[in-house]
């Protein structure tokens, strides 16, 4: 194939876009998996993971299984520990689930408070999460939730009447400094 150009500008111009051409060529031809796969960069917000598997699909998920951990606050205005802090990660609350037994006052309900805290046994709320009241032999699920909790906190709850039966369902991630909730 030849290009005849009766302007010298314009011959310099075509025949530097012409070799910036063929570089482009020869790079993707570098860059190309001898089995015809295309480079590939893969990319998700904070709360998403993405991968590769064995088989060569691509996964993208929400994060990591949830962890579920249960108490019986069985005293009133007593901290109980569920989860407490690892590392530089955070803990997100994706669901839990509390039941009032028969021992919750029958005339007023059972006020459940879930809150962040700096030790595992402090009442101490240095930032209440969530606040239901749970009435006597009664449930509720909360599932489907997203709650960020702080770095390096120790996640508790508490009641003012005995006994609610609650577990919180969550899993830690990494959010690499970007994970700011105060």
């Amino acid at each position: 194939m030849s290009l005849i150009v009766d302007d010298a500008v314009h011959e310099s111009d075509m025949r530097g876009l012409l070799e910036l051409q063929l570089r482009l060529l020869q790079q993707l031809v570098l860059n190309t998996d001898p089995a015809g796969a295309q480079p590939v960069r893969l990319m998700a917000d904070g709360s998403q993971q993405v991968a590769v598997n064995e088989a060569g699909e691509i996964l993208v998920s929400d994060g990591p299984y949830d962890l579920a951990q249960f108490n019986e606050l069985g005293e009133i205005n007593t901290a109980y520990n569920f989860f407490g802090p690892r590392g530089r990660e955070q803990f997100v609350i994706t669901g839990f689930l509390m039941y009032g037994d028969k021992q919750v006052n029958s005339s007023t309900n059972a006020t459940v408070t879930i809150y962040e805290s700096s030790q595992p046994d402090s009442t101490t709320e240095d930032r209440v999460l969530v606040q239901v009241e749970v009435g006597q032999n009664q449930s509720i699920p909360f599932p489907n939730i997203r709650i960020l909790c702080n770095k390096g906190v120790y996640l508790n709850g508490k009641t003012d009447d005995d006994d609610i039966h609650m577990t919180i369902f969550g899993h830690y991630i990494d959010l690499q400094g970007r994970g700011a909730t105060k």
